[in-house]
């Protein structure tokens, strides 16, 4: 008997959902004087994530996104650069990882032309 409540325990724990992410989101983005925010807006639905960043220079929409336990994968897209007179270069996309820890979504940068980095945002609204 006392396996069956295991067994059935553990099928519940596993058949658990992921974690709900959607809402707004704020990170410090300069460690220095922590006046720059940084701001997700996250909508998901069936497991995938729909939003966008808001950075102190840009705004980039999610063009794909999705949400596993609680693994998050976000890509945002944006025009790419080229040289006047030259063809439209292809759009650049940037995959971001993040892991929602209790209350906060720790997003993983991905390395550019400096080490990796992380930022930790907190939930300001759902």
């Amino acid at each position: 008997m006392r396996w069956l409540r295991w067994c059935v325990a553990l099928a519940c724990v596993s058949a658990a959902p992921a974690q709900n992410v959607t809402g707004r989101w704020e990170a410090n983005y300069s460690q220095i004087d922590e006046g720059r925010k940084v701001i997700l807006g996250l909508t998901v639905q069936g497991g995938k994530i729909t939003g966008y960043m808001i950075q102190p220079n840009s705004q980039s929409p999610f063009v794909d996104g999705s949400i596993s336990d609680n693994q998050i994968t976000l890509v945002t897209e944006r025009a790419g650069r080229g040289a006047p007179g030259q063809a439209a270069p292809a759009p650049v996309r940037t995959t971001y990882t993040a892991t929602l820890e209790s209350d906060k979504l720790v997003l993983q940068l991905p390395a550019g032309r400096g080490p990796a980095r992380t930022w930790e945002f907190k939930r300001v609204s759902s």
